[in-house]
């Protein structure tokens, strides 16, 4: 019986700490996060497919390293794994802003719609096996893959604004 609370305890726990990190994530990188909600809500395939090669790459090789090396290797794996969980959070942030939006518009409070969509996100991961190993590590993916297209997409955008300036300015002459 004593297991069963202690495991109970320990996701409600991870589920609350979960969501705080996203909210930080937001608050910390907001136009990161803004950027990523707008790429998510264009569709999540190139996300995922920006996101896969990345994160199975780090994802080994923090597992090789912690495994493989002696003292420094053993803080230096899980470290590596921990920075691009924070990275991918950043993107999983605004996919799950994207979620909130379409759950609740509250466009007085936009921390709201990311704690609504966080909620969301986390207790359809608690689904056994399909939560577990295929959402969450989706949600990730997609999270890691959105911010690393959001650096292009936002120097398409310059390049799209500084074509309408220059448009501009030579229709006003």
């Amino acid at each position: 019986m004593s297991e069963v609370l202690a495991i109970t305890m320990f996701i409600i726990g991870l589920l609350l700490s979960l969501n705080a990190l996203l909210l930080f994530c937001r608050g910390i990188w907001l136009e990161d996060t803004n950027g990523v909600c707008e790429l998510c809500s264009q569709g999540l395939k190139k996300n995922f497919f920006y996101g896969i090669l990345p994160s199975v790459i780090i994802v080994f090789l923090s597992l090789t390293i912690g495994e493989n090396a002696k003292k420094v290797g053993k803080i230096l794996g899980p470290t590596i794994l921990s920075l691009f969980f924070l990275y991918s959070c950043i993107g999983l942030s605004g996919f799950v802003t994207m979620i909130g939006r379409k759950l609740i518009s509250d466009s007085q409070s936009p921390w709201k719609t990311t704690a609504a969509g966080g909620a969301c996100f986390f207790l359809a991961c608690l689904f056994p096996v399909l939560g577990w190993f295929i959402l969450f590590p989706y949600g990730l993916i997609v999270g890691c893959g959105a911010k690393m297209r959001l650096r292009g997409y936002r120097k398409q955008k310059s390049k799209e604004l500084e074509n309408v300036q220059r448009d501009n300015e030579t229709s006003n002459e």
